[in-house]
C-alpha cells in the first residue's frame, strides 16, 4: 500500500489536474485565443521548452518601458500551494531554445502565483474552458492568485523581445510551467551590455534536465539575480538533483519605479479569452461519477489541443505534507462555458488538507460529457491520440476504468488516455489500491 505522504501527493495532484492550472494573462501571451491554444499544463516532451512551443500568434504586443514596472496577472485555480517563479526576457521574435538567451530580471521565492494551503476555489471559466479562481488584486493576498509589478531595469536593451514567466510549484509533481508574451522594450539602451550581465533562467523537471526536491518544498534558485522578493523561505534540500540554490540577497526595492499605467499594446489582435466581469449564475452540474479513493493516482488530464501529442503527466513524487482525505465524489464540470463555477477546495486545517476533486476540464473542441460514454460508431474521435483506448459502454464520462490490473484511465466520451498504475498498486473494479 502507498504511504500517507504518497496519498497526499496523489490527492493534491488529482485536484490540480481536475481544475486546470495557471497561465499568465498579462502581458498578453501568445496563442491565448488562437489555435494551438496556450495550455495550463506544465512543460513536457509534447509542450516543450521554451513557451510550450506556442509562439505562432502574437495577438497583442505589449510595450514595456525600461525604468518602469510591468503588471503581471494570472488566470487559474490549481495553484499547487504556490512555489517559486522567475521573470525573464529573450530578444527577437523567435523563442530561443538556449536557456542562456533567457535573461532573468526578477525572481520570487515562495508565494508565486499564490499563497494557499493547496489549490483555490474555482469561480469561473474563460471561453476555452480554462478555469479561474479568486484574484487578490495585489501581491500580498492569500487563497487567491496574486498580481505583481515587475521592475524593468532602466538599462534593458530596446527592441522586440519575449517576456516569460516560469514557475516551479510547491505541491504535487515536480513540474516546470512557462508562459510567454511578445513585448517591445522601449526607453532603454540600444546595446546588450546590461542584458548580458543578467543570469540565465533556471530550468528543471523537464526532459533532459535535473529534478527538484520533494513535494511540499519551496526552491531557491542557483542564480536568482539582483532583483526579486522572498515571500516564503526556501526549503533546505529543495534542489533535489539540481544545482543547490542560494539564499538570495536582493537589492532594495524601495527605489523601484512606479508602474506604467496602463500597459499599452503595440498591435491589437484577437480579443482576450479572459472575461473581465464576474462570473454569472452557476450552471447546473452534471451527475457525479464514482468517488475517488485516497489511493488513486494522479487524475489524467484531458487531451491537449494538439490531438496527436497528448500531455503525459509525470509520476507522482514523495511529498512531505500529511495525509489527505478526499471529501466528496468527483463532480464532472459543467460544459466549458464562461462563468460555470465548480466545487470549492477549502483551506487546509493544520492536521490535514481536505480536497474536493473535480473532473478534468474538456479540451477545446471536445463536447462536455453528459451521457454515458460509448465508443462512437465511426471510430476514435479526432482529439483522442494513439494512447487512448475505448471504454466499455456502461462506464460514464469522468469515471475511472481499469483496463487491466496495471493500467487505468478516466473515461471521456467513450475514450480514455491509458496510464500505468503506481508501483505497488493494482486497478480492480474501478479502484486503485
Amino acid at each position: 500500500m502507498p504511504s500517507f505522504s504518497s496519498i497526499l501527493g496523489i490527492a493534491a495532484l488529482a485536484a490540480s489536474y481536475a481544475s486546470a492550472h495557471v497561465i499568465m494573462i498579462e502581458p498578453h501571451p501568445f496563442n491565448l485565443d488562437t489555435e494551438p491554444l496556450y495550455q495550463t499544463w506544465p512543460l513536457s516532451a509534447d509542450l516543450p521548452f521554451p513557451c510550450q512551443g506556442r509562439t505562432q500568434h502574437a495577438e497583442e504586443v505589449t510595450k514595456v518601458t525600461a525604468g518602469k514596472t510591468q503588471l503581471v496577472k494570472f488566470w487559474g485555480s490549481a495553484v499547487h500551494g504556490g512555489g517559486s517563479c522567475q521573470f525573464s526576457v529573450a530578444y527577437g521574435k523567435e523563442a530561443p531554445k538556449d536557456p542562456s538567451k533567457w535573461h532573468t530580471i526578477y525572481s520570487i521565492i515562495g508565494g508565486c502565483p499564490a499563497e494557499a494551503a493547496g489549490n483555490i476555489q474555482t469561480t469561473g471559466k474563460d471561453p476555452h474552458g480554462r478555469e479561474n479562481g479568486p484574484e487578490c488584486g495585489n501581491d500580498t493576498g492569500k487563497e487567491c492568485t496574486k498580481q505583481f509589478n515587475i521592475p524593468i531595469p532602466k538599462d534593458m536593451q530596446n527592441g522586440p523581445a519575449i517576456f516569460a514567466w516560469t514557475w516551479f510549484n510547491k505541491i504535487g509533481n515536480r513540474e516546470m510551467y512557462m508562459v510567454c508574451a511578445p513585448i517591445e522594450v522601449v526607453g532603454g539602451k540600444d546595446d546588450s551590455s546590461f542584458v548580458d550581465t543578467l543570469p540565465p533562467v533556471f530550468r528543471a523537471n523537464i526532459p533532459g534536465e535535473c529534478t527538484t526536491g520533494a513535494s511540499g518544498s519551496v526552491i531557491n534558485f542557483p542564480e536568482p539575480g539582483d532583483y526579486g522578493k522572498v515571500i516564503e523561505q526556501g526549503t533546505p534540500g529543495s534542489e533535489g538533483t539540481c544545482e543547490k540554490g542560494v539564499e538570495p540577497n536582493f537589492k532594495d526595492e524601495g527605489a523601484a519605479p512606479a508602474p506604467e499605467n496602463p500597459s499599452a499594446p503595440v498591435t491589437s489582435g484577437a480579443p482576450s479569452a479572459v472575461p473581465s466581469a464576474q462570473p454569472s449564475s452557476p450552471a447546473t452540474p452534471a451527475q457525479p461519477s464514482a468517488p475517488v479513493q485516497s489511493s488513486v493516482p494522479v487524475v489524467q488530464p484531458s487531451a491537449p489541443v494538439q490531438p496527436s501529442a497528448p500531455v503525459q503527466p509525470s509520476a507522482p513524487t514523495e511529498p512531505s505534507a500529511p495525509a489527505v482525505q478526499p471529501s466528496v465524489p468527483v463532480q464532472p464540470s459543467a460544459s466549458a462555458v464562461p462563468s460555470a463555477p465548480s466545487s470549492v477546495m477549502p483551506p487546509a486545517p493544520s492536521s490535514m488538507i481536505t480536497t474536493t476533486v473535480n473532473a478534468p476540464a474538456q479540451p477545446t473542441g471536445v463536447p462536455a460529457p453528459s451521457q454515458p460514454a460509448a465508443p462512437v460508431a465511426s471510430g476514435k474521435p479526432s482529439w483522442a491520440g494513439p494512447d487512448y483506448q475505448a471504454c466499455p459502454a456502461d462506464v460514464q464520462s469522468g469515471m475511472l476504468h481499469c483496463f487491466s490490473e496495471t493500467t487505468w484511465g478516466i473515461c471521456n466520451q467513450g475514450w480514455a488516455y491509458v496510464s500505468a498504475v503506481a508501483p505497488g498498486t493494482k486497478c480492480i473494479d474501478g479502484l486503485i489500491s
